[in-house]
């Protein structure tokens, strides 16, 4: 069985997830089909920190800034490509050639596990 993880570029998640994907790439690496990141950057996310501050949600808003910083150093893309498995960087899942690469794949399961807009 084939798995397809799908993340936002941007979470509120501490560091992006990375221990979670740690964690099943090491445990499941046979399962995993590769890694989606659906592309949510936006200066609006610049606002929603600043919001988020104001109101006070620090603990988030730190989150996010942190995420954010990070994200040129892709530390989710090397860990997926350091193991021989695609990492996708798209708009929304309904791209024609994501379809296509689920379909040729075989991709079973398809896991988004949060969503940041």
């Amino acid at each position: 069985m084939k798995v397809l993880l799908v993340t936002s570029q941007i979470t509120f998640v501490p560091n992006n997830d990375q221990v979670l994907f740690d964690e099943l790439l090491e445990k499941t690496n046979s399962h995993i089909a590769g890694l989606v990141l659906i592309q949510n950057f936006s200066f609006d996310l610049i606002f929603k920190t600043v919001w988020l501050y104001s109101m006070g949600c620090t603990n988030f808003a730190t989150t996010l800034v942190k995420n954010i910083v990070a994200l040129p150093f892709q530390k989710r893309e090397k860990l997926f490509k350091k193991r021989g498995l695609p990492v996708f960087q798209i708009r929304n899942m309904n791209d024609f050639k994501m379809i296509s690469w689920i379909k040729k794949n075989k991709v079973y399961f398809i896991f988004q596990n949060d969503k940041l807009d």
